[in-house]
This record gives C-alpha cells, sequence and structure tokens, in this order.
C-alpha cells in the first residue's frame, strides 16, 4: 500500500508539472524580421515544438506557429528558425526495418534547433519520432543529413546502413577549399549524433558560435551543488507493550541539521525532474517521563528517559518542481537514506513510587547503529540560489526491540544555498 501511495504521489507531481507555466526570457521574430521580446513558456522540448507560447509586456498570452513567426530564442537556454526542409521519416530502428520507402521523404514548415553556427556552417536538429539533422552553409539552403538503412527485400534479415551525411559533409569541406586528409578520416569516425556532429561543426567553424549561448554544451547536464542547514524538531515517542516506555510523554527540543550535496537534471522536457545526493550531519535530542501502573505489585511507576542521538545520512532523493514561476519553483519528493547512529546520552530510569526502588536498565531499550529511513520533503528555490525544505520521516525506526516501535513523525526545517 505504502508503495503503491508513493508511486501515485510522483505521478500526480509528475501531472501537475506539465500543467504549469515555465514563462522565460525569450524573443520572437516576425517574419519583418523585427525582433520582439518577451518571455516564452519554455518546454526544454525533447520534440521540436510546433507552436509556442509568448507574452510580450503590457499585452495577453498567444500562441505562435511556423505560420507566424521566422524564429523565436529562449534566452541562455534555445534557439530556433523556420525552414522549410526534406524530412525523412523511413525507421532508423534496426528491428522496425523493411525496404526503404522513398514516399516517406516529404517536405515540410518546422522550427529547427541550433545546434551550432558560426562563419563556415550552422547546424540543426530536429525531432519528431527520431532525430534529424540539417545543415547549411554561411547563406546557403539548409539539407538533410542523410543517415538510412534498408532491406534488400521484405525477405532478408541482411540490413544495410547508408552513411550518406558523411559524403555530404566531405563535399561541403571539398566546396570551401576546407577538406583536408585529417578532416576526411575524422568524418569517417563520426557517428550520426549529436555529440558528434555538433562537436564537427564546432571545430570547422573555429570553435566559435553566434548565438548568446554555447550551442555544443547547451545539453549538456551539469550537477547543481548545494550547502545549507537547519533546525530538527524530534517528535519522539514510544509505542511499545512496555507500560514504562509507552507513558513517557517527550518535550520537544529543537536540534541541529547540516546538508551538503549536489543536484543531477533529468535531460530535455524532463528538467523539473531532478535527483538530489545528499549528505547530512544531525543531532536529535529529546526527554521525557511518564507514570505507569505496576500491576504485580498495584503501585506506580515513574519512568524517565533521556536520548541524544547523532546521525550521519547519506541520502538519495527523487524530486519534481511541480509549480513553476520566474522566481520561485516548487518542489516534492521522496528520498532514501541510511543512517549510521550514536548515542552520547541514553538512559532509562524507573522509580518505584512507593517503594522508591530504582531500576535503571542499561541501553534499554536498544537503538540500532545503522538504520534506513524513508523520508518525503516540500519546499520552494526563490531565484534559483536558495531553498526553503521541510522534510519529514514516515517511515523507518531506529528502536531495536521487539513489541516496541518509534512514533512521531520527526521533522527538520533547513535553508540551502545553490551553488548554480
Amino acid at each position: 500500500m505504502r508503495k503503491f501511495i508513493t508511486t501515485l504521489f510522483l505521478t500526480a507531481l509528475s501531472f501537475a508539472s506539465f500543467s504549469q507555466k515555465n514563462m522565460l526570457p525569450g524573443y520572437i521574430v516576425l517574419p519583418s524580421k523585427d525582433t520582439v521580446w518577451g518571455t516564452i513558456d519554455y518546454r526544454n522540448w525533447e520534440k521540436n515544438p510546433a507552436q509556442i507560447a509568448f507574452l510580450q509586456p503590457g499585452s495577453t498570452e498567444r500562441s505562435y506557429t511556423v505560420n507566424d513567426i521566422a524564429a523565436f530564442g529562449v534566452t541562455g537556454r534555445d534557439y530556433y528558425r523556420k525552414a522549410t526542409v526534406s524530412v525523412d521519416d523511413n525507421t532508423v530502428n534496426a528491428w522496425e526495418v523493411s525496404v526503404y520507402n522513398k514516399e516517406l521523404i516529404h517536405e515540410q514548415t518546422v522550427f529547427l534547433r541550433i545546434l551550432n553556427e558560426g562563419k563556415e556552417l550552422t547546424l540543426y536538429e530536429f525531432v519528431n519520432f527520431k532525430p534529424h539533422y540539417y545543415i547549411a552553409k554561411a547563406g546557403g539552403q539548409v539539407e538533410e543529413l542523410i543517415y538510412k538503412l534498408s532491406k534488400t527485400s521484405e525477405l532478408s534479415s541482411n540490413v544495410i546502413t547508408y552513411e550518406d551525411f558523411k559524403v555530404q559533409l566531405k563535399s561541403l569541406l571539398s566546396a570551401n577549399g576546407t577538406l583536408s586528409y585529417e578532416q576526411s578520416l575524422k568524418i569517417d569516425k563520426l557517428n550520426y549524433k549529436e555529440k558528434d556532429l555538433v562537436k564537427f561543426a564546432s571545430q570547422v567553424n573555429g570553435g566559435t558560435s553566434s548565438g548568446k549561448v554555447n550551442f555544443a554544451n547547451n545539453k549538456k547536464i551539469k550537477p547543481r551543488l548545494f550547502a545549507g542547514g537547519g533546525v530538527l524538531l524530534p517528535n519522539f515517542g514510544f509505542n511499545s507493550a512496555d507500560a514504562r516506555l509507552h507513558s513517557i510523554k517527550f518535550k520537544g527540543k529543537f536540534s541541529y541539521i547540516v546538508t551538503g550535496g549536489a543536484d543531477f537534471f533529468a535531460a530535455r522536457n524532463l528538467q523539473h525532474l531532478f535527483l538530489r545526493l545528499e549528505l547530512s550531519l544531525s543531532s536529535l535530542q529529546t526527554e521525557g517521563s511518564g507514570t505507569s501502573n505496576d500491576y504485580a505489585t498495584s503501585t506506580t511507576m515513574k519512568n524517565e528517559f533521556s536520548l541524544k542521538q547523532f546521525n550521519i545520512t547519506p541520502a538519495v532523493y527523487v524530486m519534481d518542481y511541480f509549480l513553476r514561476s520566474q522566481k520561485v519553483k516548487v518542489f516534492g519528493g521522496i528520498g532514501v537514506g541510511y543512517n549510521f547512529s550514536s548515542y552520547p546520552t541514553h538512559e532509562f530510569t524507573s522509580t518505584n513510587n512507593q517503594t522508591g526502588v530504582v531500576t535503571k536498565p542499561d541501553n534499554y531499550p536498544g537503538f540500532e547503529k545503522g538504520w534506513l529511513g524513508l523520508y518525503g520533503r516540500l519546499g520552494a528555490t526563490a531565484l534559483s540560489k536558495v531553498d526553503f525544505a521541510v522534510t519529514a520521516r514516515f517511515s523507518g525506526s531506529s528502536v531495536n526491540r521487539i513489541y516496541t516501535k518509534q512514533k512521531g513523525v520527526p521533522f527538520s526545517f533547513q535553508v540551502l544555498y545553490l551553488f548554480n
């Protein structure tokens, strides 16, 4: 049941995140070549968008398609340019390949994403159900770089690979008079992948790019480091068959928690999701007392307990920015951590109120030195620089005694600085 609730929680966060706006600074280029600045609902598109939502200051939000604008850009993120190109929709999955069908090649007007642009050439990408790459000499026509698979017949199991894009690239450099033997060998080793083609285009362009973003690095996902601290409220108690332990009411004492780690973001179209790896140092302090009945002697017992626990906790969280605006992003997620614990203070005392006899068993009840915890977290990132978060442990216990469990949900409040 708990696994089902966790899955349902993450699914709900994911659906909620896609429904939220993510307005970032950007621009559109009109057919008249005028540039209009504003904000664009940025979705870090995995597939090239057919339309975008654009908001100009002082006006209402409007959708634009390839019929309305010549280009658009999200500052520091992605840049797209309208073009009418040939699109080869033959599959490149070996298990789906049949005889090559020229009827699946068609013209289409799309927004091409600029991967690299310089004085010699521009490299573009278009993704529908597969990636397509396009090249254009400076001021020249855009042409698709051809990569295809085909069978000689429907009954054949032999799949032939055609890497015509290598011939195209050699022809392009040869026409410019810049094709050397070394470059020819490099082209022969290229794969039909963004990483290889961007590196090639960047080298041809002399390592320069005309945009405001380094297109060669636009898709790399770098970890975001963070560090900070806060307070922890133990919210501690015993749910036990031992009436002495069960009777104790604990006082809430704030303790400290210090945390550092790194966030790793998902690839295109999923950057609202991120993986957080963290290491925390925390101290839990609590004490309490209570009265229980000793039915064997028909007397009452005064019970006291004092605990100080020190934890070192490596943990991993799956997080989701499910509400996003320009200045604040709200996130939630779940995580699992392993606690390495020590107990500088661990005292239980039970005094018979009638006889005055004091019972003080050692290390009672027992506590684990290593144990798993399952955590939930809700917070917000302000100005992409500071996290404010509340974390609760809703599963996992350090108590090691039969018929005795730790009750209550300990939680912490932390402020983290993001080094991004």
